[in-house]
């Protein structure tokens, strides 16, 4: 099986070969956006002056896990708490790509 025939223009490729360098081209610009794409809350976190940190939800964070690794020597349900009061969030959910706001101290 050849992918590209000799034409008296050159070459010229065959329906298989234009999809195997299109399925090339796309996987490789998929590699793009991955290597480039912010993985997990740990890594979006930010701080500001006010002693607040910033917490950017990713897909799988709940909020035993954000308070678990924002104060990991605290007990997770005072964080919680303090976390549900600063954010006024009434329910347990949180959802990705959502800000909270956490005291640093």
């Amino acid at each position: 099986m050849t992918t590209a025939a000799l034409s008296p223009n050159g070459l010229r490729l065959t329906r298989k070969g234009r999809l195997a360098i299109t399925f090339s081209a796309a996987l490789l610009v998929l590699a793009g956006v991955f290597a480039l794409a912010p993985s997990g809350a740990e890594a979006s976190n930010t701080s500001n002056s006010a002693g607040v940190i910033e917490v950017i939800v990713s897909p799988g964070d709940s909020l035993w896990s954000i308070a678990k690794a924002a104060k990991p020597d605290q007990d997770p349900r005072e964080t919680i708490y303090e976390i549900k009061a600063m954010n006024l969030i009434q329910g347990s959910q949180v959802f990705p790509g959502q800000i909270i706001q956490i005291s640093a101290n």
